[in-house]
C-alpha cells in the first residue's frame, strides 16, 4: 500500500509539471525564452562581430581607403583562416564636381563553403550587415527579471541572464584572427551578462526581437 502511494505522488508530480504554464513569469519560462533567443538571434549576441564597412559579400575593399584599413585586415586574417578567399580587382573613383572618374585598386573578398557557415548576414531590421560568427552562446543562469507590466499594448519584463560561449572553432584560436578581431580573446573563458526585453504573447514569453 504504501508503495502504491509513492508511485501516485510521483505520478501526480510529474503530470503537474508537464501542465505548467508558459505564460507564468519564472526561471524555467524566461530560460526557455533566453535560448530560443540565442537560436535565433546570435548575431544579437556577444558570439557574433559585425563586419564594419562591409554590406554584402563578395565584398570589395579599397587598399587605400584609411577608414577600411581595419577592415581589410580583418578580411584578410578571415582570409588566411580559410574563410573567404581573396583577389584582386578596381572599384571606380568620381571627381566629385570635375564630371571624370577614374579606377583604384582594391580587393574583392568572397565566402567559402567555410565561411558560408560562420559568417551570416543579420536579420535585424536596423542591421542587416554581415557578422562573424564564432561561438554559441550558452545560457548559465537567469540572474533577475522584473514584475511584468503593460508597456504600449504589450506585457513585458526585463530579464538579466548571464551565459558562456561554446563551440569555439579552432580558426577563431588562431593569434592572427584574435589580433584582429581582439573582441574573440576577450570573450572567450568567460562569463558574459545581457539584458532584454521579453514580451508576453500567445506562444509565451519571447525576445523583442523575435515579435513582429
Amino acid at each position: 500500500m504504501h508503495i502504491n502511494k509513492i508511485v501516485f505522488f510521483s505520478a501526480l508530480s510529474i503530470s503537474l509539471a508537464g501542465c505548467s504554464n508558459p505564460n507564468t513569469a519564472d526561471n524555467a519560462n524566461f530560460s526557455k525564452a533566453v535560448k530560443t533567443y540565442f537560436q535565433k538571434k546570435p548575431e544579437l549576441t556577444a558570439a557574433c562581430i559585425p563586419l564594419a564597412f562591409v554590406e554584402q559579400f563578395p565584398a570589395k575593399i579599397a587598399t587605400s581607403d584609411a577608414f577600411s584599413k581595419n577592415t581589410l585586415m580583418q578580411l584578410e586574417a578571415l582570409t588566411q583562416a580559410g574563410l573567404l578567399t581573396e583577389s584582386n580587382t578596381t572599384l571606380p573613383v568620381s571627381a566629385i564636381g570635375l564630371g571624370q572618374s577614374h579606377t583604384e585598386s582594391a580587393k574583392e573578398f568572397t565566402l567559402t563553403d567555410l565561411g558560408k557557415k560562420y559568417i551570416i548576414i543579420g536579420t535585424d531590421f536596423f542591421d542587416s550587415s554581415p557578422n562573424l560568427c564564432f561561438a554559441t552562446p550558452k545560457l548559465k543562469d537567469i540572474t533577475n527579471f522584473t514584475t511584468p507590466a503593460d508597456a504600449m499594448g504589450y506585457r513585458v519584463s526585463q530579464v538579466s541572464y548571464e551565459y558562456n560561449l561554446t563551440d569555439i572553432p579552432s580558426w577563431a584560436a588562431s593569434s592572427l584572427v584574435q589580433k584582429a578581431f581582439p573582441q574573440i580573446a576577450q570573450s572567450l573563458n568567460k562569463t558574459i551578462s545581457g539584458n532584454s526585453t521579453f514580451v508576453l504573447t500567445h506562444q509565451g514569453w519571447q525576445n523583442e526581437k523575435l515579435v513582429n
